[in-house]
């Protein structure tokens, strides 16, 4: 016998005379002796050999073994097991690798010790769908379905990374129609991990996901007991009627879960393409202006033109809609727009602007009101263009030629000086 084998704890005596934590060592070395393969009175003799009365060293092997063996044999895992192991795996990774990307859209702190929280996450709820069964099989999903969830995290920050960049350039109202399942988003998700691996932290990054992984693996480790495999029978081992129930149950259950998750989230991105222009409604319209105010291109006009013209602006659009179905129509009053647009953009770049007018915009009311009406209509385009490409187009190219040259960017920046000291005022 080993010394190792002997490393029992002194004046341990079981149950009556013993504390906790003496119960607590005795446990784990009996446990320890079982999982070696020990018989019963091979470790009843350990007992013995450090003084421990031999009935009462025997009668404490055969309690603790039996309560052992029962949990072992609990936790085997049974072809029926891992079915719900699978679902409860996928739920727990979808769920934690969701939560995980929303907290780091909100707080834009990538939180390493999360990615640990979805492994736990995902090892939990395996447990709680395949009702408490373990072993190497389920370890082995737990360990998946934690990197799963990892990734899906992963996807989120890529995703929302996306976004910004669509806003940025295109807009509000195109980065919400951004699907997450589109195939060009999901196209650049592996090159952006690829990028991810030559940045400085990445090193951290694969910490997290090994203690991830370790972490799902610990938790739905089963005791291993030699002891047990010989008591666990053919039908134990394909599973009882009560676990098959169980089993199909919660598969069911899971299915569904999994199915509405994914429903749901196909969904907060499409906004129901239109037919005519009979189903424009006024919140339609309403919703298009909301999305140009946060929008990076538009969000400017309406700091500088009053909200009785966006209000009247919108009110003409409205009559448009109610005096035309085709939206044929409105692509052509489009076209008709930009023409407008173009034409008058020129005009006004051959008018001479006087050094002032950029210090003091109020200072010529006619030049004033020029550039006032350039900016309505070019508002205004914007605001046809994008309700056709909300609603009805939108591969349609929401962009258009500006020929505005730089004495009237310049007029913008005087007219955001205005606004600003007239806020101040405010």
């Amino acid at each position: 016998m080993s010394d190792t084998d002997n490393n029992l704890p002194e004046n341990d005596e079981p149950h009556g005379s013993a504390d906790k934590e003496s119960l607590k060592k005795i446990s784990a070395f009996i446990l320890k002796q079982m999982q070696k393969g020990k018989t019963r009175a091979e470790i009843t003799q350990q007992f013995v050999d450090q003084g421990i009365e031999e009935t009462t060293a025997s009668g404490m092997v055969d309690e603790y073994c039996d309560v052992f063996v029962r949990r072992s044999i609990s936790e085997q895992w049974t072809a029926f097991s891992l079915i719900p192991s699978i679902i409860g795996g996928l739920i727990a990774a979808i769920v934690g690798g969701l939560a995980w990307g929303l907290i780091v859209k909100h707080t834009e702190y990538e939180l390493g010790l999360a990615a640990v929280g979805v492994g736990w996450l995902c090892a939990w709820s395996i447990l709680f769908f395949n009702n408490g069964k373990k072993g190497v099989p389920v370890q082995m999903i737990a360990g998946l379905t934690s990197i799963a969830g990892i990734l899906i995290g992963k996807y989120c920050f890529y995703f929302f990374q996306v976004q910004k960049i669509i806003e940025t350039q295109h807009g509000a109202i195109m980065s919400t129609m951004v699907s997450p399942f589109s195939i060009e988003v999901m196209k650049g998700f592996i090159p952006y991990l690829i990028d991810m691996t030559a940045q400085p932290g990445v090193a951290y990054d694969v910490l997290w996901i090994l203690f991830a992984v370790g972490s799902t693996w610990r938790i739905t480790r089963s005791l291993n007991l030699p002891q047990a495999d010989d008591a666990v029978s053919s039908e134990t081992r394909a599973g009882s009627a009560e676990s098959i129930r169980r089993s199909l149950m919660f598969t069911a259950i899971g299915a569904a879960v999994i199915y509405l998750l994914f429903s749901q989230l196909s969904k907060q991105a499409e906004i129901p393409l239109k037919s005519s222009l009979n189903e424009i409604q006024q919140d339609n319209v309403q919703f298009v202006v909301e999305n140009m105010k946060l929008a990076g291109n538009t969000y400017y006009y309406f700091n500088l033109i009053a909200p009785e013209h966006v209000t009247q602006m919108q009110d003409e659009m409205m009559r448009f809609i109610a005096e035309h179905t085709a939206q044929g129509d409105l692509l052509a009053e489009i076209e008709n727009l930009k023409k407008d647009h173009e034409a008058f953009s020129l005009e006004l770049a051959k008018v001479e602007i006087p050094d002032s007018f950029y210090a003091d915009p109020s200072s010529d009311r006619e030049l004033f009101e020029a550039f006032y009406i350039f900016f309505l209509k070019e508002l205004k385009l914007y605001l046809y263009t994008n309700l056709y490409v909300t609603y009805f187009n939108r591969g349609y190219d929401v962009t258009f030629d500006n020929d505005t040259n730089t004495a009237i960017e310049q007029v913008y920046t005087a007219f955001f000086k205005l606004q600003a000291e007239h806020d101040n005022e405010n």
